[in-house]
């Protein structure tokens, strides 16, 4: 009996313990060119944290990447180049968000078209049986 209650307790400190871990989902893609591109796209995400992703044969250079939430602020959230394949983490500030629009002033450095990848962390939501 008291290793059964021993076994039981452990195994449920384990389950508090493990954390919720954030996935990743893919949230916007942006098209960009060798010039300039003012790019706006309307979003309907919450997360706390982003992933930028450059995708192509080109660097991905942003004057500013900003943010407008559910309440109508609105943040810069990326400022930098990406090299292809290259990907920046950005905690969201205040934690998590509603982004509701985002806009992009990015440009493909001197080879051609580049994607800029954006993904958002997804919190696994569990549902509990009854009972």
């Amino acid at each position: 009996m008291k290793a059964s209650v021993t076994a039981l307790a452990l195994l449920l400190s384990t389950a508090v313990a493990m954390p919720a871990f954030a996935v990743m989902e893919p949230a916007v893609n942006v098209d960009l060119l060798p010039t300039p591109t003012l790019a706006s796209v309307d979003a309907n995400f919450t997360g706390d944290m982003l992933a930028f992703t450059a995708r192509g044969n080109a660097d991905v250079a942003c004057r500013g990447i900003t943010a407008t939430f559910a309440g109508g602020s609105t943040a810069i959230l990326y400022r930098g180049t990406l090299a292809p394949d290259d990907q920046v983490k950005m905690p969201l500030p205040g934690g998590a968000r509603d982004i509701r629009h985002m806009d992009f002033d990015c440009y493909a450095v001197d080879r051609g078209r580049a994607i800029l990848n954006v993904a958002a962390n997804v919190t696994p939501t569990y549902v509990v049986p009854p009972g």
